[in-house]
């Protein structure tokens, strides 16, 4: 047996084993955790629209190593995580049937990305009849107002076309359902899934300077937040000028293309009319108007380059005048020199013939002297009225 000095010293090999094998443990663990106090993240908020969803927090540690994980769990229990060193994280990718769901997100602080410091959480849902406190509601598109018969139209892109691959709307089926109100009627419409636009008409008893609209509605279990939108206005709408424009645009047009269709008509009316008019001719008279044919030829005139100019018929009182002159000389000279030189300058009155050499002076008729000059005698030459003649050598 053992006395007990042996016990003794065996309990103290026993403890002098645990201490050198927990201890450097223990000395490890202090070195690897950080020296300071861990506060979990704080203010966690949703922010959810009609695109997504998306998760923020504060911590008030700013120092390296801390990181962040987000997990996100339905009510079937099914868990998503990602992981951030950001204060937020959208997490709409990991959501699965947005619009039936309630959603617990917890947010974990690690240190070193693998040590658990310390974890919050918050409840969303986009069901309008679920549990959870946060309901998210949706937007609708932007609203456009504008008179119509007399009414006030409202016009909108259906959100289910709009928002068509977003994780909320994307795998809906149902229509859109909304109510349109007024200060003195509220109506319900119904827009959809295959309708590309939502469209309505709102009708006011009274004129008013401005004309406002309430719109809220709801897909399903989705609801949307209610909007107000105003048109300021005349409700009677009036065609703008452009209608006026094209409409005298197209009567232009019109009328250009009926003037054009009624000229090729014409056009080919006569050409009907000439093939029926030539094919009415005989045979021979085809072959006689095609040979004798003879195309005209213009050939220079012959002119004649002695010019004769006669004076023309004196006046009865200038004739008388020169038939006593004539009768004068006759009885003066005789009337056989008179007849001579009638015959040797070709003349067609007596004493009125021109010489060849002033024939170029006299041609033209402003340059011709009003009275002949008649040589008498020798050297003697007086002025002989008549016709314009050769200056006579008596």
């Amino acid at each position: 047996m053992l006395d007990t000095n042996s016990v003794v010293i065996i309990m103290r090999i026993l403890i002098c084993l645990i201490v050198l094998v927990f201890i450097p443990r223990s000395a490890s663990q202090a070195v690897s955790q950080p020296s300071f106090s861990h506060p979990s993240p704080a203010n966690l908020s949703i922010l959810c629209d009609n695109y997504g969803v998306e998760i923020r927090w504060d911590y008030p540690d700013t120092r390296h190593g801390v990181s962040f994980q987000v997990e996100v769990n339905d009510q079937l229990k099914q868990r998503k995580r990602d992981e951030t060193t950001n204060r937020f994280l959208n997490i709409s990718r990991l959501l699965s049937r947005a619009a039936y769901n309630d959603y617990n997100v917890t947010v974990k602080a690690l240190w070193n990305e693998h040590r658990l410091i310390s974890s919050s959480s918050i409840q969303f849902t986009f069901n309008q009849h679920g549990s959870s406190k946060i309901k998210c509601r949706l937007d609708f598109p932007e609203v456009k107002l504008s008179p119509r018969n007399n009414k006030l139209h409202v016009q909108f892109i259906n959100p289910l076309h709009l928002y068509r691959n977003t994780p909320v709307l994307g795998n809906l089926t149902e229509h859109l359902t909304y109510f349109i109100t007024t200060d003195t009627d509220s109506k319900e419409f119904t827009c959809k899934i295959n309708n590309r636009t939502c469209e309505a008409y709102m009708s006011f008893p009274e004129i008013q300077d401005r004309y406002c609209v309430y719109l809220d509605g709801d897909i399903g279990q989705i609801s949307f937040n209610n909007i107000r939108s105003c048109y300021t206005g005349e409700l009677r709408d009036y065609p703008p000028t452009t209608v006026f424009l094209y409409s005298l645009l197209g009567v232009c047009v019109t009328l250009l293309v009926i003037t054009g269709i009624i000229l090729l008509l014409v056009k080919k009316c006569n050409a009907e009319i000439k093939k029926k008019a030539s094919s009415a001719f005989p045979a021979f008279l085809e072959d006689m108007k095609s040979s004798n044919r003879n195309p005209l030829e213009n050939k220079p005139e012959n002119v004649f380059s002695t010019v004769l100019i006669e004076p023309a018929d004196p006046k009865p009182k200038e004739q008388a005048l020169l038939l006593e002159d004539s009768n004068e000389l006759e009885q003066l000279y005789g009337s056989t020199d008179v007849e001579n030189t009638d015959t040797d300058t070709k003349s067609t009155t007596a004493g009125s013939v021109i010489l060849d050499d002033e024939l170029d002076e006299l041609q033209d008729g402003y340059d011709c002297p009003h009275a002949l000059k008649v040589e008498i005698d020798n050297g003697d030459i007086v002025d002989a009225y008549g016709p314009r003649g050769e200056v006579l050598d008596l």
